[in-house]
Parts: structure tokens; C-alpha cells; sequence
């Protein structure tokens, strides 16, 4: 992804206090993936 852009999604997340910024679309199945694995077991990572 491009730095400039990467720029404008880091400070839009500050603004809105948002904590997460998922970059590449790919993120968010992996983010899913995590968490109900976290709420299976209550372990960070598998």
C-alpha cells in the first residue's frame, strides 16, 4: 500500500480513535480468525 495513504488511514484512526487499521483486505479474515479463536479459549494466538 502506499505510504501516503497508509499516512491518511493512521491519522483518520488517531482522529476517530479508532485502534485497529487493517491495510490490506486481507487483515480482516485474519483479524476474525484470531479472535474467535480467542474467544474459543481464551489464548492470544494459536
Amino acid at each position: 500500500m502506499n505510504p501516503d495513504d497508509v499516512g491518511r488511514l493512521v491519522l483518520d484512526a488517531i482522529q476517530h480513535d479508532r485502534f485497529w487499521v487493517l491495510t490490506h483486505p486481507e487483515m480482516g479474515t485474519i483479524v476474525e480468525h484470531q479472535v474467535k479463536a480467542m474467544l474459543e479459549d481464551q489464548r492470544l494466538t494459536r
